[in-house]
């Protein structure tokens, strides 16, 4: 049986309400360009996280991580530009720091943009976009636990970030 479509201007102003600090075009671009599913499977809470992420994404930073401890091991939230083959990377260094990844959830930005936000001033000024704001961008999260004899502690963690960036940049140079 078909899902009705979401309500994507709904959730915009939902989102915009519960965290009034994000920045409009970059919750507008979100909303309107990722996958339907992800609004059906993430609560509100774990959407302004995911946002937070994809607002500090520039040109040289191209990816976030955020780990959340769990009772059944860890969530990691990846979110990054879109690339050819970038979760064969993601999966392979996941695995070299030893992590069993026990399920995923991946998403990715449609090509479409959503509608237009506010109109330049009467000047005619536009106002400045935010660099890499109409780019593809992914959101993976994977459950997954350090395979036994293996940890996963805060200095593992900022070097598979560190790693990961590492990756992402060599793929934006392909």
């Amino acid at each position: 049986m078909d899902r009705p479509a979401i309500q994507r201007d709904t959730i915009l102003n939902s989102l915009l309400a519960l965290a009034p600090d994000l920045p409009p075009d970059v919750a507008r671009d979100f909303v309107y360009r990722m996958d339907e599913e992800y609004f059906q499977r993430f609560q509100p809470a774990d959407i302004v996280r995911h946002l937070h992420l994809i607002e500090r994404l520039t040109p040289d930073h191209p990816c976030h991580v955020s780990v959340t401890e769990r009772e059944d091991g860890m969530l990691l939230a990846i979110v990054a530009y879109d690339y050819f083959s970038e979760f064969a990377a993601i999966a392979g260094l996941l695995s070299s720091h030893r992590l069993d990844i026990r399920e995923g959830a991946l998403y990715t930005y449609t090509d479409a943009s959503g509608p237009a936000g506010p109109r330049p001033a009467a000047s005619g000024r536009r106002p400045p976009t935010r660099p890499g704001l109409s780019r593809k961008k992914i959101v993976d999260v994977f459950r997954v636990r350090p395979l036994p004899g293996s940890t996963f502690g805060p200095e593992e963690q900022r070097m598979l970030a560190g790693e990961l960036g590492q990756v992402i940049r060599l793929l934006d140079t392909r």
